[in-house]
């Protein structure tokens, strides 16, 4: 399939580029301006959720509309052949890095964790913002870049495993009704057909009544999709299901760095993931968004490679396969990942399509089956009837903040559509895709009833995804500190 190409690496003005000395050892000399753009929003949103744990705040609200701007504006400049300077990029995920080691290392990592029970989680942050800090060691050995990153992402879980040992029981339900949903799947019961304590208590205003038994105790319906539960269950039976999303978190950076080829910039977009100021509070909370992003990029990732190389059976059995399981983790997965359908050849299209429904109804019809008016409630029915949040960080709030009514939601999916008619096109490439998921996901977010640190976490992954994707092709692989030969 014929794509425009914005590569200028073959232009004179490149070429003397090549002859300059690097800055940044291993940065490219050009990239897309899509990259540096996707790079700010990225910080834009890691920011907006540092201020008051990803809640409505005025300053919050002002960072997450920069960000989504940022990420809008990604999608459309990078149908652009404009470029900027590899080591700007470079230099401003460095900065969003280097910042959120300040931030981790002045702040607990969680609401909930025991200062006591952290035990050496800041010489490791130390450990981990030196090997980062190498990534500039012009003369590093050959041996410090090959485990470098590898070693990154081992001390990051690390820290996360010790946040979980420090706060064993987070008053937060994402946590309560995986862990029980989980073990009620292994009991042989129907997770979605059993009631959940509801930590809040009696009439909270966090959960619509209608979701609630008459006395408020308990909640009715377990509103994630069965994936979900599936991969909680071995989790589950380690003593906690967040081990699930720690390794998620671990997963999607290899893939952002993967997305790359190992660019410099790339490992950097995937340092940011890992270490940005509520990577850990991500996981205290539970929250699933880590297992979509993962999954989401190892599609990608799989459509990728269906590009660059052959397109037989196992490229194209592939890309179903981790399609299926990314639309399986969470319902609004067929959206986001809607502009990857167009990078695909369309000879091979009906095909992968074929098999990522197969997949998706392998993991789901087994549970419509048992109790289908239970399954539908849970899925579909429960996102309808949550509530508008006053303390969510969108416009909405904002609104309501200063007076005005609650809006509806659907204001909220014709934003998001629109967004989706103008970022999307008939010819997409991986990295112009994840930007466009990434714009369309941040304006659905920002105008919605609901917005919180996970949905502009999910967000900021997909945008760091873009710019490693869109520095796949402009940089070599990192080893020993320099750039290897292409």
């Amino acid at each position: 399939m014929p794509r425009a190409s914005t590569d200028v690496s073959h232009s004179p003005a490149a070429a003397q580029s090549r002859e300059e000395p690097a800055l940044i050892p291993g940065a490219p000399d050009r990239l897309p301006a899509a990259a540096l753009i996707a790079a700010l929003g990225s910080m834009m949103f890691a920011g907006a959720i540092t201020v008051l744990w990803g809640m409505f705040d005025p300053l919050a609200l002002a960072l997450a509309t920069a960000g989504t701007v940022a990420a809008l504006a990604s999608a459309l400049v990078a149908r652009s052949h404009v470029s900027v300077s590899g080591k700007l990029v470079a230099a401003l995920l460095a900065l969003g890095v280097a910042l959120s080691f300040v931030h981790d290392a002045l702040y607990l990592p969680g609401v909930n964790v025991d200062p006591a029970a952290l035990g050496a989680f800041r010489p490791i942050l130390f450990f981990v913002a030196c090997l980062v800090a190498s990534l500039a060691w012009r003369g590093a050995p050959r041996w410090l870049g090959i485990v470098r990153f590898g070693a990154v992402v081992l001390a990051a879980s690390f820290l996360g495993a010790l946040v979980i040992h420090a706060s064993p029981s987070p008053a937060m339900d994402v946590w309560t009704m995986q862990q029980q949903g989980a073990n009620a799947l292994v009991g042989g019961y129907d997770p979605y057909a059993i009631a959940y304590p509801n930590v809040y208590g009696p009439g909270t205003p966090y959960i619509s009544p209608e979701l609630l038994t008459p006395d408020g105790r308990y909640v009715l319906g377990f509103p994630y999709m069965p994936l979900i539960l599936l991969l909680d269950v071995p989790s589950a039976w380690l003593g906690d299901v967040r081990w699930t999303m720690l390794v998620a978190v671990a997963v999607a950076a290899v893939l952002i760095r993967s997305l790359g080829r190992g660019a410099l910039v790339a490992e950097l977009a995937a340092c940011l993931l890992l270490v940005q100021p509520q990577a850990f509070f991500l996981l205290e909370m539970a929250w699933t968004e880590p297992v979509a992003l993962a999954l989401a990029l190892a599609a990608a990732l799989a459509a990728a490679r269906s590009v660059r190389g052959a397109a037989g059976w196992r490229s194209w059995g592939t890309s179903g396969l981790l399609l299926g399981l990314a639309i399986s983790s969470k319902q609004y997965m067929v959206l986001v990942l809607a502009p990857l359908l167009l990078v695909y050849a369309r000879r091979h299209l009906v095909r992968i399509l074929a098999v990522a429904a197969a997949v998706a109804a392998v993991i789901a019809v087994p549970f419509l089956v048992a109790d289908p008016a239970a399954f539908l409630h849970g899925v579909l029915k429960f996102q309808v009837l949550q509530p508008f949040r006053p303390d969510a960080l969108s416009w909405p709030a904002a609104i309501v903040a200063l007076g005005g009514p609650v809006l509806p939601s659907w204001p909220a999916f014709v934003l998001a559509g629109a967004t989706f008619a103008v970022t999307v096109r008939r010819e997409l490439t991986v990295a112009r895709a994840l930007l466009a998921g990434g714009a369309f996901w941040a304006v659905l977010v920002i105008f919605n009833k609901q917005a919180f640190l996970n949905y502009y976490w999910f967000a900021l992954g997909l945008l760091a995804a873009g710019v490693a994707a869109l520095a796949a092709d402009r940089a070599a692989p990192l080893v020993g500190g320099t750039p290897a030969e292409p």
